[in-house]
C-alpha cells in the first residue's frame, strides 16, 4: 500500500476576504478540510473592580463561559419585594464557572483590573436571573434601566442609568414603572450592601432618610432605613 501524504497546514488567500487554513490536501490538489479564519471581536473580558463599602465590585456579561478568578466571587440576582420595597438578592455561583451569556455581579477584597479567562467547562445554567447583559455597544437604553455604581453617598448599588446606549459587556437590569426607585440595593443572604447596622437616635433623625429601595422618607416609623450611607433600625 502506498504511503499516505503527510498532512499539511497552510493559508490559502484565494478565499479572501475569508482566508482558509487547510489542514490537508489530496494528491489532486483538492481540499480535504478547511477552517475559515475570522477576526474575533472584543469581548470585554477584562473588568475593573471599583471599591465601595469595604469591597471591590464590578459586573460582567460574556458570550462564553469563564472561570471565576481566584479571590473573586460571582453572583446572579433575583428581585425581592419586602417592607422596604424592591431589593436585588444576590446568589453566589458555587461551581466556579460563569456560564456563557450570564450577567453577574463580581465582588473582591481588592480593587484593580481582573481578567476573566474562558473556561473549558460550561457551568450550571441559571434560571430567572434578574440581571441582564448585551454585547451590542449600540443597543439603546430602555426606560427604568439600572447599572452598578458606587460613586454615591448612599453606597454601592444599582442606580438609574441615563446614557443613550447600554453598557456592553456589563450587567444591568430594568424595573417596571411601579418598581422604579432612586437606588436599588442588593443583598447577600439578607444583609443589604452599602450600609452598617446601627440603632436610630434623636440626632440621626435630622438627616435625610431613605428606605431600602432608595425612596426618601420624611416620617420614618418602625423598620429599616438608610441614613448617611448606614443602616438604621427603628424599633
Amino acid at each position: 500500500m502506498p504511503a499516505l501524504p503527510a498532512a499539511r497546514t497552510h493559508i490559502n488567500a484565494r478565499n479572501a476576504p475569508h482566508p482558509c487554513a487547510h489542514t490537508s490536501e489530496a494528491e489532486d490538489g483538492s481540499i480535504t478540510s478547511c477552517f475559515r479564519i475570522e477576526e474575533a471581536p472584543a469581548y470585554y473580558n477584562t473588568v475593573k473592580m471599583q471599591t465601595a463599602d469595604g469591597y471591590a465590585y464590578s459586573t460582567a456579561y460574556l458570550p462564553f463561559a469563564v472561570d471565576v478568578p481566584q479571590g473573586v466571587e460571582a453572583f446572579t440576582g433575583s428581585l425581592s419585594e419586602g417592607e422596604g420595597g424592591t431589593t436585588l438578592r444576590l446568589t453566589g455561583i458555587e461551581d466556579g464557572v460563569i456560564p456563557a451569556r450570564t450577567a453577574v455581579v463580581l465582588r473582591s477584597a481588592t480593587d484593580g483590573s481582573t481578567a476573566l479567562v474562558p473556561s473549558t467547562a460550561t457551568g450550571t445554567a441559571v434560571e430567572a436571573n434578574a440581571l441582564q447583559g448585551t454585547l451590542d455597544a449600540t443597543a439603546t437604553t430602555p426606560q427604568n434601566t439600572y447599572a452598578l455604581s458606587g460613586a454615591f453617598d448612599e453606597g454601592i448599588g444599582f442606580y438609574p442609568y441615563s446614557a443613550a446606549y447600554l453598557p456592553a459587556g456589563k450587567a444591568y437590569l430594568t424595573l417596571t414603572a411601579a418598581q422604579a426607585v432612586q437606588k436599588l440595593s442588593f443583598s447577600f443572604g439578607g444583609e443589604t450592601t452599602g450600609i452598617g447596622a446601627v440603632e436610630a437616635d434623636g440626632a440621626g433623625k435630622t438627616a435625610t432618610w431613605y428606605d431600602l429601595s432608595g425612596r426618601r422618607v420624611t416620617n420614618p416609623t418602625k423598620g429599616v432605613y438608610i441614613v448617611g450611607g448606614k443602616k438604621v433600625i427603628v424599633k
